[in-house]
């Protein structure tokens, strides 16, 4: 992973309160990962024209989503085994 966990655990700890509600609500996981798609395609066009910076806050954007339907999926019982390519 590129981000250090305890980056990512103080992600999860300032997320978790939201993702509590979303899960409550019933908020489908794969909503939030199609959600986070958008800005992973707009960093892509935000890096394509030159703009750095922006490109670097919208992939960021795109990460916290991603972190975010994590987290619902654990929260609802939803999520699925990871992948074993061995």
């Amino acid at each position: 992973m590129l981000i250090p966990l305890s980056i990512r655990l103080k992600c999860k700890g300032i997320l978790a309160p939201l993702a509590r509600v979303l899960s409550s609500g019933r908020v489908d996981p794969n909503v939030i990962t199609i959600l986070g798609f958008i800005p992973a395609v707009a960093s892509g066009f935000a890096f394509a024209k030159g703009m750095v910076r922006l490109g670097g806050l919208f992939i960021a954007v795109s990460g916290v989503f991603d972190l975010l339907d994590g987290l619902v999926a654990k929260i609802g019982n939803t999520d699925t085994p990871r992948l074993s390519y061995s």
